[in-house]
């Protein structure tokens, strides 16, 4: 009996793994997925290690991302508002508004430092006022 039971499950397992096994194939056999992202002028020279860290990140998921580099920042979210780039990066999540073919991607890529130098006179005047900065 058991013998007849491992016969008529054998073949069910089979068929499992060689399911698994075109399905695999498959999703090997897709086109890579390949995105290209607007880039306004100064991302490089501020940040000359973002643009390659974040190739190597999306490659490891399979994504190819290439860049259109040093657009004029508005040009460059446009042309992704319009579709002719995939994306942009680097923006602050008020320069989308009132785009709603763009959807922000709430991963952040940089950390950002304000520092505020004033002249020792007009110390006074921004320690009293320190409050409506924020």
């Amino acid at each position: 009996m058991i013998g007849v039971l491992t016969l008529k499950i054998l073949p069910l397992a089979l068929l499992a793994v060689g399911l698994l096994f075109v399905l695999s194939i498959n999703l090997l056999a897709q086109p890579p997925v390949s995105l290209t992202l607007g880039v306004y002028q100064g991302v490089t020279k501020t940040y000359p290690n973002l643009l390659p860290q974040l190739k190597k990140a999306a490659a490891s998921q399979g994504i190819n991302l290439n860049y259109k580099y040093d657009l004029p920042a508005n040009r460059s979210l446009m042309s992704a508002a319009n579709g002719n780039l995939d994306g942009d990066i680097l923006r602050q999540p008020f320069a989308v508004e009132g785009l709603p073919s763009l959807i922000q991607v709430n991963v952040p890529l940089v950390r950002f430092e304000f520092w505020v130098w004033v002249l020792e006179d007009n110390l006074k005047i921004i320690a009293q006022g320190i409050h409506s900065l924020a």
